[in-house]
């Protein structure tokens, strides 16, 4: 049963504890989905502390 089914059957009433169960189900594959895609590539990263390196010497005036 995929998502836009559990929605179809929620629209119609048809609400039991298995809906509710597979709804929750469903939302969890899709948090965990969305967390995949979030988070950063190692080249991410370095750029993210390099960029805030040299911020941190502009601060301290050593460009």
């Amino acid at each position: 049963m995929t998502l836009s089914n559990v929605m179809k059957a929620i629209e119609y009433g048809i609400i039991t504890e298995t809906t509710k169960a597979r709804l929750e189900e469903l939302e969890g594959e899709i948090d965990a989905e969305q967390l995949r895609h979030s988070q950063m590539s190692c080249d991410e990263i370095v750029f993210g502390i390099e960029w805030f390196a040299s911020l941190d010497r502009m601060r301290e005036g050593r460009s």
